[in-house]
């Protein structure tokens, strides 16, 4: 039960710290959806690693879910689509 709630509470800090990032970009213009779109792939990939190492694998559906849309939003974010 502790390893959940450290696991909840870093990846709601890894979440703030992303917006705090958004927040930056739009005070900051021009900015592109681009550039907004990789600073929520990055958040997510970093929750992502987050979940894979509290968890060590063991919360499949979590870890997995943050890898689909870190992947999604920086191939959108990098240009690729």
């Amino acid at each position: 039960m502790q390893q959940i709630l450290r696991l909840a509470w870093h990846v709601t800090s890894v979440a703030w710290w992303g917006l705090a990032g958004i927040t930056f970009l739009l005070a900051h213009p021009p900015v592109t959806p681009h550039a907004v779109s990789l600073a929520i792939g990055f958040t997510a990939l970093a929750s992502f690693l987050c979940v894979l190492v509290f968890t060590r694998g063991k919360h499949v559906a979590a870890w997995i879910m943050f890898l689909i849309i870190s992947l999604t939003t920086i191939y959108y974010g990098a240009g690729l689509d």
